[in-house]
């Protein structure tokens, strides 16, 4: 698994990707500037480019005993992409209600 993961929670139907994705520049080039993107994000948000099969996540990091957020490149289920849709925008709003 790479580096990357490190600490990082993944809920159900999210998974890392594979080693072999790391071989080339893609993911490289869509990580610059990547956190800031999801700075005002809630946790769980994500990105998918177009040709890409995989998305950007915000998820939780327990690294050094400090839990954070962090963003990484991830799989998520085909089937389950509704779902998180949906969990994501009503944790989103839930969250958004507790901040204001």
């Amino acid at each position: 698994m790479h580096d990357c993961y490190k600490g990082i929670v993944f809920p159900a139907g999210v998974a890392p990707l594979p080693d072999d994705y790391f071989s080339g520049t893609r993911i490289m080039a869509q990580s610059v500037g990547i956190e800031k993107k999801f700075e005002t994000k809630g946790l769980y948000s994500f990105t998918v480019f177009k040709t890409d099969r995989h998305a950007w996540m915000k998820l939780k990091c327990n690294l050094g005993g400090a839990a954070t957020n962090r963003v990484v490149p991830v799989y998520i289920e085909k089937s389950k992409r509704s779902y998180y849709a949906k969990y994501i925008a009503d944790k989103t709003n839930e969250l958004a209600r507790e901040n204001s």
